[in-house]
C-alpha cells in the first residue's frame, strides 16, 4: 500500500470530523481502493442493505480497483451495546481479483456518553488471511465522526492464515466521544481475506471483576515474594 494514498485517505477522514453540522451523524462506513473511489455509506442510506436500526451492511467490489466483492458489516446502538456501555463492531470479507489490491475500511460512530474520566477499552480481532496478504486493524477514539485523536490499539497481521489478538487500553475519555475502526488490506494477489474488529468498554460488574483480579494478581505476587 502507498504511504501517500493511505495518508490522502486518513486526512479525508480528520477532515469529515472537523465539518461543522456534517451530514454524517449516524453509524458510517467508508471504503476506498486506494486509487480512484472512496464510498460513505450511512445507517439507513440508500446503499445500506440492513433494514435495522444500528446494522449497516455494504455489498460492494466492482466498483474498487483490484477487488471483486467487499462486503462490510457495522453494528452499534441501539442493536448492540449503548451510548454509556459502548460497542462497534466491524465484519469485513474481501475478495480481491488476480492484481494487486489495496483496500481501507473505516467504520465510526458518535454519541458515546459517560462520567469524564478513565476508561477501559477493550479491542478484539480474528479472522483469516489469504495468502500473499497483509492486514493492519486500528482502534481510535475522537471527537467527531473519525476523529483519530487516540489511537486505543493497534494489531497487523501478515502470514496467511486464522489469526486473532485482544487487548485492553485505560485511558482518559470526555463526556461524549466517537469511536472508530480502521483496516489497511493489501493483497499481492487473488485471495480471500475476513475479519471481526469490536471495540467495547466492559459493563461495571465486568470493571469490578477486572479489578479484583488485578488485586489478586498482585497478593500472589507478593506471597511468592515472601
Amino acid at each position: 500500500m502507498e504511504f501517500h494514498r493511505t495518508k490522502l485517505f486518513t486526512l479525508v477522514l480528520l477532515g469529515l470530523s472537523l465539518l461543522p453540522g456534517s451530514a454524517f451523524a449516524t453509524l458510517t462506513l467508508g471504503i476506498s481502493d486506494t486509487i480512484d473511489t472512496l464510498v460513505f455509506v450511512e445507517d439507513g442510506g440508500i446503499n445500506d442493505a440492513s433494514s435495522e436500526n444500528g446494522v449497516l451492511t455494504y455489498i460492494g467490489g466492482s466498483e474498487l480497483d483490484g477487488w471483486i466483492t467487499s462486503v462490510n458489516t457495522g453494528i452499534t446502538y441501539p442493536a448492540a451495546g449503548s451510548p454509556e456501555a459502548p460497542l462497534l463492531h466491524l465484519n469485513s470479507v474481501d475478495v480481491s481479483s488476480s492484481s494487486n489490491g489495496s483496500l481501507i475500511v473505516a467504520l465510526s460512530e458518535t454519541g458515546f456518553t459517560g462520567s469524564p474520566g478513565d476508561h477501559i477499552f477493550d479491542f478484539n480481532v480474528g479472522g483469516v488471511l489469504g495468502a500473499g496478504g497483509n492486514l493492519t486493524l486500528e482502534a481510535w477514539m475522537g471527537t467527531g465522526l473519525f476523529g483519530l485523536d487516540t489511537l486505543l490499539g493497534s494489531f497487523n497481521f501478515a502470514d496467511s492464515g486464522s489469526f486473532s489478538n485482544s487487548l485492553y487500553n485505560l485511558t482518559t475519555a470526555a463526556d461524549d466521544y466517537s469511536l472508530t475502526i480502521i483496516a489497511y488490506i493489501d493483497h499481492t494477489l487473488f485471495g480471500v481475506s475476513s475479519f471481526d474488529a469490536e471495540i467495547s468498554v466492559p459493563e461495571p460488574g465486568t470493571l469490578a471483576l477486572f479489578g479484583l483480579g488485578l488485586l489478586g494478581l498482585g497478593f500472589v505476587k507478593r506471597r511468592r515474594r515472601t
